[in-house]
């Protein structure tokens, strides 16, 4: 039987860098890192598979898990629809590492 279960890649930064060098982004740089982190991660852990749906939630602190990635990525895994989470590390999950 084939695992239909979703792999999901979670980013997450406390504060948005909006202006880089007088230039508007549309995400920030450590989100860009974390994404290029994962990646290799997953290029070097073929097990793993290609497919990974991205969450990210970018200007949130993770303190709380009150932020609009983190409740969709909870909700996909109270319905049972994950399989595997990757993040660059546990404080991008949260700050709180016994809740994480």
């Amino acid at each position: 039987m084939t695992d239909t279960r979703k792999s999901i890649k979670y980013m997450r930064l406390s504060l948005e860098d909006d202006e880089v060098d007088g230039v508007l982004q549309d995400e920030s740089n450590s989100i860009t890192s974390q994404r290029q982190i994962l990646n290799q991660y997953i290029a070097n852990h073929p097990e793993l598979g290609t497919e990974f749906e991205e969450i990210i939630d970018d200007g949130f602190t993770g303190t709380s898990f009150q932020r609009p990635g983190m409740a969709k990525l909870l909700k996909l895994v109270e319905a049972g629809e994950v399989g595997t989470i990757l993040v660059k590390d546990l404080s991008r999950f949260g700050r709180n590492y016994l809740e994480a």
